[in-house]
């Protein structure tokens, strides 16, 4: 992926990611008044991510234990939330190629066949216990 188009489109998952949130952190009825995880909803099976708005938004109120409980990929989400919009920053500051560079650095790092089996591993620990929970 080129450049501006690697930029432009975290810049715009980043903003999808904060409107969602927000949406969720203000209106009406404490955040959650909405249909549900539309995963859950169109499929009926709970999914990795499941729990996932809930759980970020009880970090944000520094309920970091029920944010685990609910879902332990909120701090990864939350993590990336606030990394990304700096590298990119910072990119636009003056340090060209830092944001392509972690992103490259992401990438062979889960090109390891230990890393991405762990990974793999998590989230479907993760998803049976959303299994567990949610069904």
């Amino acid at each position: 992926m080129r450049r501006g188009g690697l930029y432009l489109y975290a810049g715009l998952l980043c903003a999808c990611g904060y409107g969602w949130l927000l949406w969720h952190l203000f209106a009406e009825g404490g955040g959650m008044a909405w249909w549900g995880c539309p995963s859950r909803r169109l499929f009926r099976l709970p999914c990795p991510g499941c729990g996932a708005t809930r759980a970020c938004l009880k970090l944000l109120h520094g309920e970091f234990g029920e944010a685990f409980r609910l879902n332990p990929n909120a701090y990864i989400i939350m993590a990336a939330l606030v990394a990304v919009p700096v590298l990119l920053a910072l990119d636009y500051g003056g340090r060209h190629g830092l944001f392509r560079r972690v992103c490259e650095g992401v990438e062979r790092l889960l090109g390891r066949r230990w890393v991405l089996a762990a990974v793999v591993l998590a989230e479907g620990g993760i998803w049976v216990r959303n299994f567990c929970l949610y069904f």
